[in-house]
């Protein structure tokens, strides 16, 4: 080996050479990733809305709203500080039913979905967004898997009375699923909570004012319990909300940990499922 060939060995084998040169990898790496996201984030963030869209549309009927229901919206913000986002539907500039989120304890763990309501209370639609139910089993609360679901439209708190507001196993009104009751309940307890939610906000909910942010002083959590008691909210019990205008007997196992995957079907979009290792009893 020559001296140069030596001292050029030498000189790779530095820490300051292999620190700089690590550090030159990660740059790189780090700005490709960067650009990436920039490339991808628009068309990311689009098909996130045209997803909510659809999920939104599905929980009305046809021809029920005439306005654009992404950019009518208002903020509920409790004394907790989550914002819960209400979506307002319109036909000629009135406001005809309201839609928002709310969850359940499934089986497997939070099941979400989006509910209308109309001025009247009525339930407009249910519909499933997120889930980790077993596969064949719990997964019937999906509407392109089952019609179970469409069971929801036009009921109210009056409509089964409230002591009916579970399945019937629980001598409830709603059916359960073959092998699968814990799933079912959880999803009749969630709308039935959200209904509760709609009662104790409504004047806050149909407030005919410009997107903005209501601020709830007092009151209801989102899905129907207040915060001193965690007890199931009623009539009469709403908050006085501040408008402030912005700009726009069943065997339960411990599930296994599940991975999540995103599935969508014909008819429903955005249903983001896992598959849990253990199944419903």
């Amino acid at each position: 080996m020559t001296a140069a060939t030596h001292r050029a060995t030498a000189w790779f084998d530095t820490v300051w050479y292999q620190t700089v040169s690590l550090g030159a990898v990660t740059l790189v790496a780090g700005a490709a990733l960067a650009l990436a996201h920039l490339q991808t984030g628009p068309a990311i963030a689009a098909a996130e809305a045209r997803d909510v869209a659809a999920s939104l549309a599905q929980v009305l009927p046809e021809d029920f709203a005439d306005n654009d229901l992404l950019n009518d919206t208002l903020e509920l913000i409790g004394p907790d500080g989550k914002p819960r986002t209400i979506y307002r539907a319109r036909q000629d500039g009135e406001i005809r039913a309201v839609i928002f989120q709310t969850r359940g304890r499934g089986y497997a763990g939070p099941i979400d979905l989006v509910m209308g309501v109309d001025r009247d209370g009525r339930v407009t639609g249910v519909r499933i967004t997120r889930h980790a139910e077993t596969p064949g089993l719990g997964d019937k609360i999906e509407a392109h898997r089952d019609p179970w679901v469409h069971d929801f439209a036009g009921r109210s708190l009056g409509n089964p009375a409230p002591a009916r507001w579970t399945v019937r196993k629980d001598g409830g009104e709603f059916d359960q699923f073959a092998g699968a009751t814990i799933t079912p309940r959880a999803v009749v307890v969630a709308v039935r909570e959200g209904l509760e939610y709609f009662e104790a906000n409504q004047s806050a909910l149909f407030a005919d004012t410009e997107p903005a942010k209501i601020e709830l002083e007092s009151g209801v959590f989102p899905g129907g319990h207040t915060p001193e008691t965690g007890a199931p909210a009623g009539a009469g019990d709403g908050p006085r909300p501040t408008v402030r205008s912005t700009n726009a007997g069943d065997d339960e196992h411990s599930p296994a940990d599940a991975r999540s995957t995103r599935t969508t079907a014909p008819g429903e979009t955005g249903v983001t499922t896992t598959a849990p290792g253990d199944t419903e009893q």
